[in-house]
């Protein structure tokens, strides 16, 4: 489109002088000879009707000049041929002296015209031209963008990965040996005093809590379930706990024996996370049902609740800063692997999120949850 645009702001400019002004000369012979032919039909009184019609052509193809020599030669011609006395050039003596006035003046308004239209084509398509460069310069900035976000995405999830390795392998550890070694401590030299006993018993509790609590981090970092046996697994995990929080949670699931790309499963399981905790903060229901199947070269998911729902559009437009950077997160992270994610919820009709991505998908990075 830019080379078209660009070859028509500049096809008058490469037409080569001698075929403007030639078309010019030929335009004004054409209209004479049609003229001559014709004349026992046309009107003595209109010897410029043809001659006008050559102007026209020759300012349309050849511009200013060429236009105002038609104008020259059609005067000259209708002088010669047409007025009394034919054969001669009369000039300012001769009776249509005021009429050969009038063609010239309709000549240059014709030339004027017809640069002015090419003149403003011109503008026309440098203006396009302009444009289409700077959406080009537009959508190259969107795909520089849209790289750094995916390598931002792989980064983040190799920096989740290896805290979590460091928690589970430090922290973890020495809490979960703390804990084994009161616990034995407990067993074999409980304290006489009940006061001395609740203490212990608390102690080991609050370091039973932070074992949990140490575990519970490192899934949510990087669930090692998601590595060892797929996205399936995984959030059938995530379900189970919803119901250990007495939540009436469902999951249906048909993708099969075939794992998923690594970087599909790991964009799929970041979703269902979000929207799980958005469920847990704000939805205020119980009811919950997951969903997660492959359809007709698709992986399709749907994250539903019953709760009180919201205007999506009012969210959209100036939701909290957390609820944005969620959403955001979300779109960003199917948007990668060329899917779409749409966010359906009313007031009171409760909420739901449903990813599709095609497969196979194909990414640059493989790091996204890749071993």
């Amino acid at each position: 489109m830019g080379m078209q645009a660009k070859k028509g702001a500049d096809s008058l400019s490469r037409r080569s002088l001698p075929l403007r002004y030639g078309v010019a000369v030929a335009s004004v012979a054409l209209a004479t000879g049609l003229k001559l032919l014709l004349d026992p039909l046309l009107l003595q009184q209109s010897p410029f009707l043809l001659l006008a019609g050559a102007v026209m052509v020759a300012a349309w193809f050849g511009g200013l000049g060429p236009g105002l020599v038609a104008t020259a030669l059609g005067a000259l011609s209708a002088d010669y041929f047409y007025l009394a006395p034919v054969g001669s050039f009369t000039g300012p003596v001769g009776a249509g002296f005021w009429l050969q006035v009038l063609f010239v003046l309709q000549g240059v308004l014709i030339t004027a015209l017809a640069q002015a239209l090419h003149l403003a084509r011109q503008r026309a398509e440098k203006s396009t031209l302009a444009v289409k460069r700077h959406q080009e310069e537009l959508a190259g900035r969107e795909r520089e963008l849209h790289d750094l976000v995916g390598r931002l995405i792989v980064a983040q999830e190799e920096e989740r990965r290896r805290v979590a390795y460091e928690v589970h392998d430090g922290f973890t550890q020495m809490a979960a040996a703390a804990y084994r070694r009161l616990a034995l401590f407990a067993e074999h030299r409980l304290p006489e005093a009940a006061q001395d006993r609740k203490e212990l018993e608390d102690a080991i509790a609050l370091v039973q809590r932070t074992v949990g609590e140490a575990r519970r981090i490192i899934a949510n970092l990087r669930p090692t379930t998601l590595d060892d046996f797929g996205l399936a697994t995984a959030v059938r995990m995530q379900v189970e706990e919803l119901r250990s929080e007495d939540f009436d949670a469902s999951y249906e699931e048909t993708l099969g024996k075939e794992r998923l790309p690594a970087t599909l499963e790991t964009s799929l399981f970041r979703v269902i996370q979000e929207a799980l905790a958005n469920v847990r903060k704000h939805a205020q229901t119980a009811r919950v049902h997951v969903a997660l199947g492959r359809y007709d070269g698709l992986v399709r998911l749907e994250v539903r609740d019953w709760g009180h729902g919201f205007d999506a559009a009012e969210v959209r437009r100036g939701g909290g800063p957390g609820e944005r950077v969620g959403v955001s997160s979300m779109r960003e992270r199917i948007a990668l692997l060329g899917g779409s994610l749409e966010i359906r919820s009313e007031p009171g009709t409760g909420t739901s999120v449903v990813a599709e991505v095609p497969l196979p998908v194909t990414t640059g990075e493989e790091g996204i949850g890749g071993k």
